[in-house]
């Protein structure tokens, strides 16, 4: 997926790009990259975790008030907990199987609350 964004970029995280010459283009895209649950969840101590952790901040700081949502987030989070007492790669290959799982459950989700969504404004 490609995706054309515009973003505030502040005084701090430009000054550091310029010190290093980096293009903050190539920062986002390295951080995206290193956003995997599947990964995450079968390898916690490896040093590519810091980006999923700021992703599962953003998180509980987006989703801690919505009980219903973040108890259906959490129960797909737990299986992949249970993952990592296997060897790296099939816990890897497990958390693919559950995050496959967690997103066509999501999907389903808001297809159904949409439609009774239509269906609830059909009726008034």
């Amino acid at each position: 997926m490609n995706l054309t964004i515009t973003i505030d970029i502040p005084e701090d995280f430009k000054q550091l790009c310029d010190i290093f010459d980096f293009d903050p283009e190539d920062i986002f895209q390295a951080f995206a990259n290193k956003i995997s649950f599947p990964v995450f969840y079968s390898q916690p101590n490896s040093r590519h975790r810091w980006a999923n952790f700021f992703f599962l901040d953003y998180l509980v700081d987006t989703c801690r008030n919505d009980t219903t949502k973040w108890e259906i987030h959490k129960a797909f989070m737990d299986k992949m907990v249970h993952s990592i007492s296997k060897s790296d790669d099939k816990s890897e290959e497990a958390n693919r199987t559950v995050m496959k799982e967690w997103h066509q459950f999501i999907l389903n989700k808001r297809t159904e609350d949409l439609i009774n969504k239509l269906i609830d404004e059909r009726k008034n």
